[in-house]
C-alpha cells in the first residue's frame, strides 16, 4: 500500500517526495541505506497496522448508521471498501526520526511566518492528526496511519540510541 498513492492531490505527492528527500536524505547520511531502508518499510507498515486497527472501529460504526438507517447500501459499500494508499506514514516516521534525532534543528513551514525547532512541529503535526482522526473520518486523510508512523519511527530511534544518549544534535 506504501508504494501507491490516490491521485486525489498531486501536491501531497509532492510534500512527500519533498519531505522524504529532506528529512530522509540525513538520516540515509547518518545510518547508512540499508539501515534506513529497513527503517522506512517497517514505518510503512506500523503506519499500515495503526490505520487498520482504527479502521476496524469506523467499519463498526458504519454498519451501526446503516443498521439504523443512516445511511443507505451503496454509502455502506463505498465506505467499507476504500483502500487504503500512499507513504505518508512512512514519511511521517522519518520526519519524527528527524525530529527526535535533530530536536532543534530550526526550520521554516509556510505560513508560520517565524522559524520552528523540529520537536515542536512534530509535536504540531501530531496534534493535528489525532484532533483529524478523531473528528473527521470521512476525510480521505489516513491520519492514524501517519501517528502509527511516527509511533514506530520514534520506538526505532529509542532502541538504536538507548546506548548512546548524547547523541543527539
Amino acid at each position: 500500500y506504501m508504494f501507491l498513492h490516490s491521485s486525489s492531490s498531486f501536491f501531497h505527492i509532492l510534500f512527500n517526495m519533498f519531505a522524504l528527500w529532506m528529512f530522509g536524505s540525513t538520516l540515509e547520511n547518518l545510518w547508512g541505506p540499508g539501515r534506513f531502508l529497513a527503517f522506512y518499510l517497517v514505518c510503512g507498515l506500523g503506519a499500515g497496522i495503526t490505520q487498520a486497527l482504527a479502521l476496524t472501529y469506523d467499519l463498526s460504526q458504519y454498519h451501526a448508521m446503516y443498521n439504523a438507517g443512516q445511511i443507505g447500501a451503496d454509502q455502506l459499500y463505498v465506505l467499507t471498501n476504500m483502500p487504503t494508499l500512499g507513504a505518508s506514514g512512512a514519511v511521517m516516521g522519518i520526519f519524527a526520526a528527524f525530529a527526535y534525532t535533530f530536536p532543534n534543528s530550526q526550520m521554516i513551514i509556510l505560513p508560520i511566518p517565524f522559524p520552528i525547532k523540529a520537536k515542536w512541529a512534530l509535536l504540531g503535526l501530531a496534534a493535528l492528526d489525532l484532533f483529524g482522526g478523531v473528528y473527521s473520518s470521512n476525510s480521505g486523510i489516513a491520519h492514524f496511519a501517519h501517528l502509527g508512523g511516527a509511533a514506530v519511527g520514534i520506538i526505532i530511534v529509542m532502541i538504536w540510541n538507548r546506548k548512546n544518549r548524547r547523541h543527539f544534535y
